[in-house]
């Protein structure tokens, strides 16, 4: 919805429309501000791989990978309230008796009415129900030229796949995620770039007449 700034720093107003759209907001690569918005994920280039990384030493090898498991990110009590709108209150009972009541909350919400908050409160309570790994991934390109492309153009929200290996090359681990923060060290000749990576599960919403999906059970998230 629109809303009526006065002294309003143009980066507060532009985190909070982003945060009222449940997207992204950063700077490129090329210096431009990007806005991604909630849908992104189900269009291209977002919803396919952008590139596999292994453990094993071929092609695009990452140096480490930690996984994450925590219950920093479980929230099953939403409250959120749109600008000029009525509070939206949304909780998952089995998820409080696990893990205790945890309040996500959110005032001055910019969505435009007050079903699309209701949308919005159900969209992140199916997210955050539960916890789920997330994923630093460590690359040193320097040891691979195969990594500088990556390295160099990835992007955050970009889609990529991560693979582990276990004996006998068995498969340990292998997920979507999208890279969620990015960051690059360069000391002297050593460059090491690491990814905060997230699951891509909770985000692939339903897709009706798709083969991968519209699974009953398994990808019917609804999106808003």
């Amino acid at each position: 919805q629109a809303a009526v700034l006065s002294d309003t720093p143009a980066l507060e107003h532009l985190n909070r429309v982003t945060l009222s759209e449940w997207g992204r907001l950063f700077i490129g690569a090329d210096g431009k501000l990007v806005f991604l918005d909630r849908h992104s994920n189900l269009k291209a280039p977002y919803d396919t791989s952008q590139g596999t990384f292994v453990d094993d030493g071929t092609a695009n090898s990452y140096s480490d990978i930690e996984a994450i498991y925590d219950d920093t990110q479980i929230w099953n009590h939403i409250n959120i309230t749109r600008s000029g709108g009525t509070q939206s209150i949304v909780y998952n009972l089995i998820s409080i008796e696990k893990y205790y009541q945890r309040t996500l909350s959110y005032e001055e919400q910019l969505t435009t009415s007050d079903a699309e908050t209701l949308d919005q409160s159900l969209f992140l309570n199916a997210l955050y129900d539960d916890p789920d790994f997330n994923f630093i991934v460590t690359l040193k390109p320097q040891r691979n030229d195969s990594l500088w492309p990556h390295v160099l153009e990835r992007e955050l929200g970009d889609r990529v796949t991560i693979k582990r290996t276990g004996p006998g090359s068995s498969v340990l681990l292998e997920r979507d995620v999208y890279i969620e923060a990015i960051e690059h060290v360069v000391s002297g000749k050593q460059w090491v770039t690491k990814w905060l990576c997230i699951p891509t599960g909770p985000t692939d919403a339903w897709v009706l007449d798709s083969a991968t999906k519209s699974i009953l059970n398994s990808t019917t998230i609804l999106a808003y």
